[in-house]
């Protein structure tokens, strides 16, 4: 097994002289990471002032209403975080082929739209969805399967013709 300070120093030697594509790589996914939620998020704004407005004059109980949007805002709020997954997945792809010394190009990023947009948004609500449950038990268990569950998107940029339910149950044998 590789030691930590050998895989840091193969890090650092790979990097030598190329920082740029990566350093602008990370800054572009961020950028585009938080476009999308904070123009999501003000959609979602929107909608919900509107609905709140047509629901308060359909429904007379005020706490029915309060129910009902934040129902939907979370809703959406979930969706909003499902869609930012494929956005993940390409970004891992993008590392995962400049660990292994190809030569990636900022379309990677995009990878997880292009190449399996709908197995990525499964993998990130099955996630999350066991995560939340493993949570339930106490807060402990959910950590340890958080981390479980955290080499998916590394095993689905590297085949990404697996299942997004194959794919958790390496990263957890793995882990």
């Amino acid at each position: 097994m590789i030691s930590i300070s050998e895989q840091k120093k193969k890090a650092l030697s790979q990097l030598k002289g190329k920082w740029t594509n990566p350093v602008i790589m990370t800054l572009l996914f961020i950028a585009i990471t938080i476009a999308a939620s904070s123009a999501l998020s003000g959609m979602t704004f929107l909608i919900t002032a509107v609905l709140t407005k047509i629901l308060s004059i359909i429904i007379k109980d005020t706490n029915a209403v309060v129910i009902i949007m934040q129902s939907i805002n979370s809703i959406l709020s979930a969706a909003i975080n499902l869609l930012i997954i494929p956005l993940s997945l390409g970004f891992t792809s993008y590392f995962l082929m400049f660990s292994k010394s190809q030569k990636p190009d900022i379309i990677n990023l995009f990878d997880g739209y292009k190449n399996s947009f709908g197995n990525s948004i499964l993998a990130g609500f099955l996630i999350g969805l066991y995560t939340f449950l493993w949570s339930l038990l106490v807060i402990i268990p959910g950590i340890i399967k958080a981390y479980g569950y955290s080499m998916t998107l590394f095993i689905m940029a590297e085949e990404p013709d697996i299942s997004a339910t194959e794919a958790i149950k390496r990263s957890e044998a793995m882990m």
